[in-house]
């Protein structure tokens, strides 16, 4: 019984011409699966670097000014994209670890939370790093469809009727007051509520900046608050630049 075994097993290898295949073909394989599981955890660390600078980068205390409650803003600011890139690179990861030599051997669970770990831990640095706005920016910039996808402050902040606003100074005042350029491309002439006002805070031509207040007449726009555009606003609340 076992020589007829292995008599039809040589035979059907002479018929259909089969023949081992070199070493290097199975390491090329392998090599390349741990290469694209290198590259989606490098990935996810990006969604979780970007995660983390929309999140720090929102204005938790403006949910008042868009007559909304906390957990309001906080439904449409949640990055929903970039959590279900994270994902997306997850399950890409676990596929591509499974797929090499000694990934049988381990827990599915266990390599997810792995992947999702070291994701963590890379994307924390590239978010101190700052590599975060630069792929937000850069997004926002050559991809027309990405801000239609992912949160956007600029729609939140073109709110001059809601009490908030933003863009760019234009043109500086000698009584402190400025012209803003918004990001729609509409000048505003932004003015303090008191003389006294003007030295909370020092702008700069060009500064991107964030303006609390209230909206007066045509384009007049009375500050409360100016805050810059780029920065961790929770660890700042006035816009100190020279």
């Amino acid at each position: 019984m076992e020589n007829d075994v292995i008599e039809r097993t040589i035979n059907e290898i002479k018929e259909k011409k089969i023949s081992p295949h070199p070493r290097w073909r199975f390491l090329l394989k392998d090599y390349t699966f741990w290469v694209f599981l290198g590259l989606s955890i490098i990935l996810g660390a990006v969604s979780i670097s970007t995660i983390l600078f929309l999140l720090t980068d929102y204005d938790w205390d403006i949910y008042r000014y868009l007559h909304t409650n906390l957990f309001g803003y906080i439904l449409i600011s949640v990055p929903y994209l970039w959590i279900f890139i994270l994902i997306l690179f997850t399950i890409v990861a676990y596929y591509n670890f499974r797929h090499t030599t000694i990934g049988y051997r381990y827990n599915a669970h266990v390599m997810v939370l792995i992947s999702i770990l070291l994701s963590f831990i890379i994307g924390t640095i590239f978010f101190f790093v700052g590599i975060n706005s630069e792929v937000h920016t850069t997004f926002s910039k050559w991809m027309p469809f990405y801000n239609n996808l992912a949160f956007d402050k600029r729609d939140i902040w073109n709110n001059a009727d809601k009490g908030l606003l933003s863009g760019t100074i234009v043109d500086i005042k000698s009584d402190g007051s400025f012209l803003l350029r918004d990001f729609a491309g509409e000048i505003w002439y932004v003015v303090y509520f008191s003389p006294e006002d003007s030295t909370k805070w020092t702008v700069s031509l060009g500064m991107n900046v964030k303006v609390l207040g209230e909206r007066g007449k045509d384009n007049i726009f009375y500050i409360q608050d100016i805050r810059p555009w780029g920065e961790m606003n929770f660890r700042k609340k006035s816009c100190a630049h020279t």
